[in-house]
């Protein structure tokens, strides 16, 4: 049981990087795609990532890869465009931590029993008895510790309902060690979870926190009414900054950028960086229209406001695409809406008609 909850935790560590690399790959974007890595080193399972950019040619590394037996874990990364076309971005390599805390306690639960059940063979009826008692009781409490963990561990407070001896023996402790260590790993997967729905460079919400926040927002339009709004901003004139003044200037332009947005929206509202230089605000289906508009233009102004970087003063300027929402659409159709009406924004800037 242990070995299959591993696997699980294995499993959804690879998925988790995979869908966190698909999108920064598709934008060409080492820098992200690096941080990225880098924080999937917080879980303890991993010892190395290794990434294939197919955009840029560069390979990325995090981390060491271990050199034992079990080779590691490779799958291609594919973006999907949402017009059922299918782009191979990348190979990613995850180097998995050989063998894990909890195999390694219980092989070693496994190697104590053989032995005490060897020598239980040798005792005499007293010594049986006593055996029981002292160590068959404990052992079958351990194992309905596990039969209860096993179908409670969806539950974040587990507490065994089970009567045991209060004895300082090692049974005992292995039993507590055990339950503190199932309590550890899955605080740990919920702050994994977490942490692949956080952009690791500006702190807001990424792609899957998105798909999350815009379904629960298409659910509340269509039970409660009112008009939403999918807002993606694009910023122009953003390549030329990394290319003259470097990828630190860059990370600083989307780092004053998403604190721009943050102190424009209310707080039930959403603020999201797609990836590169793309942001999305999710408005909540309680504004009119008009609001929406003025709002609009004052986070385009705010956004082109000119900033300093190291004493050097760098503008970038924001293409908008507005799709609105009643509750009954779907919201990658909402995302493209908002795509399509940012590149007519685009393209009518760039020709002087704004």
């Amino acid at each position: 049981m242990a070995r299959m909850e591993q696997n699980q935790r294995l499993q959804f560590l690879s998925d988790a990087c995979a869908k966190a690399l698909v999108k920064p790959l598709w934008d060409c974007d080492d820098t992200a795609a690096q941080a990225i890595m880098n924080s999937m080193l917080h879980a303890k399972d991993i010892s190395g990532i290794r990434l294939h950019n197919a955009c840029t040619g560069s390979t990325l590394t995090s981390g060491v890869f271990l050199d034992g037996d079990t080779p590691p874990h490779v799958r291609q990364l594919v973006y999907d465009d949402g017009t059922e076309h299918d782009f191979n971005v990348g190979t990613l390599e995850i180097d998995f931590t050989p063998v894990s805390i909890i195999q390694s306690a219980t092989d070693s639960l496994r190697a104590y029993l053989f032995i005490t059940t060897t020598m239980a063979l040798c005792l005499t009826v007293v010594a049986l008895l006593t055996f029981r008692r002292l160590i068959s009781r404990p052992l079958e409490a351990f194992q309905q510790l596990i039969d209860k963990r096993d179908i409670s561990r969806n539950n974040p407070v587990f507490a065994a309902e089970i009567s045991i001896n209060h004895r300082n023996d090692e049974l005992s402790g292995v039993i507590k060690a055990y339950d503190e260590l199932m309590e550890t790993v899955a605080r740990q997967q919920a702050e994994l979870e977490q942490q692949a729905r956080i952009d690791p460079l500006t702190g807001l919400g990424n792609r899957l926190k998105l798909a999350e926040c815009l379904d629960a927002a298409l659910d509340r339009a269509k039970r409660y009414g009112g008009e939403g709004y999918v807002v993606l901003i694009d910023l122009d004139d953003f390549k030329p900054i990394n290319d003259t003044l470097g990828h630190a200037a860059g990370d600083f332009v989307l780092q004053v950028t998403a604190r721009r947005l943050l102190s424009q929206v209310r707080s039930h509202d959403t603020v999201i960086r797609l990836g590169g230089d793309e942001f999305v605000l999710l408005i909540e289906a309680n504004a009119l229209p008009r609001d929406v508009n003025t709002k609009i233009e004052r986070i385009r102004a705010l956004v082109e406001e000119p900033l300093a970087y190291e004493g050097k003063s760098v503008t970038v300027k924001a293409s908008v695409g507005v799709s609105a929402f009643s509750g009954n659409e779907k919201g990658d159709e909402l995302l493209t809406r908002a795509d399509q009406l940012m590149y007519a924004d685009k393209c009518a800037r760039k020709a002087g008609r704004d």
